[in-house]
């Protein structure tokens, strides 16, 4: 299991999935789209759910989800099952984190329930859920329910991931870079300056050190060869961190450049990841 340390949701079991849902305005498939911007829609806005099933047997200890949509009140629960009938249950757990509560907020007078969104943080509609133990499952369920019963709140969700996440015995090393990637597009003139705003993208870099042969070579190395520069990952420097610092390095995106694997010394070895976030 995780022990605190850096989670590197790559490897999606739901890339190889059949994926249905209790109601679609959009193709319930869309949930396997790099994208979180291609989001499965539901038709009803009260309690809506998406079904996988892996063909077989998979181990999964972790799911992920990115550009969920919903109530500020959105409530999700998992359940995980194999033909003789279902071995795991999250219970309901929360996707927008943190929350305001009664009082006063940068807006005035606050009712609460909604995201802080005078946060940048928020925005980011990341969410990862530990599901407490190695389950090895052929069926998930995973229901999105509006609490709150607000008819006026769609339920939908982006890209969602259900595997083992990647999480060295030794953390990341403290010389981390994070980033900012501005495609904003700037021209000059002798006589003024004309600015076309893009939405800009966060990018983290960070090196391990330390890797064991069985994690350089049975699980960073298939990363590498298996997810490279095409497929999404899921990258949370400090999962158990409170929500701010949590949220704050969360990204979800694609690598920046060419996976690698270093040999350092015997039974010694070290990589690196670069993730570029994609737009949400």
């Amino acid at each position: 299991m995780p022990n605190g340390f850096m989670l590197a949701c790559a490897r999606n079991r739901i890339d190889d999935a059949t994926v249905t849902a209790s109601s679609a305005a959009t193709p319930a498939t869309r949930v396997k789209n790099l994208r979180p911007t291609r989001r499965w829609y539901a038709t009803g806005k009260v309690e809506e759910y998406l079904d996988f099933d892996f063909g077989a047997v998979v181990p999964i200890s972790h799911l992920g989800f990115v550009g969920f949509v919903g109530d500020t009140a959105l409530q999700g629960q998992a359940v995980l099952s194999n033909d003789a009938g279902v071995i795991a249950d999250t219970g309901n757990f929360t996707f927008w984190e943190p929350v305001y509560g009664f009082g006063e907020d940068p807006f005035g007078e606050s009712l609460g329930g909604y995201p802080v969104l005078s946060e940048w943080y928020a925005w980011r509609a990341n969410r990862i859920v530990d599901l407490g133990a190695n389950y090895g499952a052929r069926y998930l369920r995973v229901y999105f329910r509006n609490p709150n019963n607000e008819e006026i709140a769609q339920v939908g969700c982006g890209w969602v991931y259900a595997g083992q996440p990647f999480s060295p015995s030794w953390n990341f090393e403290w010389n981390f870079v994070e980033g900012w990637s501005d495609p904003s597009a700037v021209a000059e003139s002798e006589s003024s300056v004309f600015v076309r705003t893009r939405k800009t993208r966060q990018n983290v870099r960070i090196a391990i050190s330390g890797l064991t042969e069985t994690e350089a070579l049975t699980h960073f190395r298939t990363i590498n060869r298996s997810v490279g520069r095409a497929k999404p990952i899921l990258l949370s420097l400090f999962p158990d961190a409170a929500a701010p610092k949590r949220s704050a390095f969360q990204v979800y995106g694609l690598r920046g450049d060419d996976p690698d694997l270093t040999g350092v010394y015997v039974d010694d070895y070290a990589g690196s990841l670069f993730i570029k976030e994609i737009p949400q």
